[in-house]
């Protein structure tokens, strides 16, 4: 497999991984693969057959594309979901309004005007 190539997939496996708190440990064994040679695919060191990478999809709940493509399927969720998906509940309404405010404030000033009338 291209180094590149291989090292992108990594990333991106890499990623959902540490969003979602696992270690490489505790994925390997529930993949049933030793934790060094899961450490080679997410440092892009070796490839994997392709039943590797369907239960790593299956198990990080990842879209196959984005692994190989970066490109994110209709139903993966971006990362700021899932750091959304860690706050606490109880503070999300502070949250989703700050991220409302920012995204007002990133509007052009005519875009803004539109919005409170």
């Amino acid at each position: 497999m291209n180094q590149n190539l291989a090292g992108r997939m990594g990333k991106r496996i890499r990623l959902k991984r540490e969003l979602l708190h696992l270690t490489r440990e505790q994925v390997a064994e529930e993949l049933g693969i030793s934790s060094r040679f899961y450490s080679y695919i997410e440092l892009g060191q070796k490839g994997m057959s392709v039943e590797t990478l369907y239960r790593i999809c299956a198990l990080l709940e990842l879209d196959a594309d984005y692994v190989l493509f970066g490109e994110r399927g209709a139903h993966e969720q971006t990362p700021v979901a899932y750091l959304f998906e860690e706050c606490p509940e109880e503070k999300r309404g502070y949250v989703e309004e700050i991220l409302k405010n920012l995204l007002l404030a990133l509007r052009r000033p005519d875009e803004k005007k539109e919005r409170k009338e």
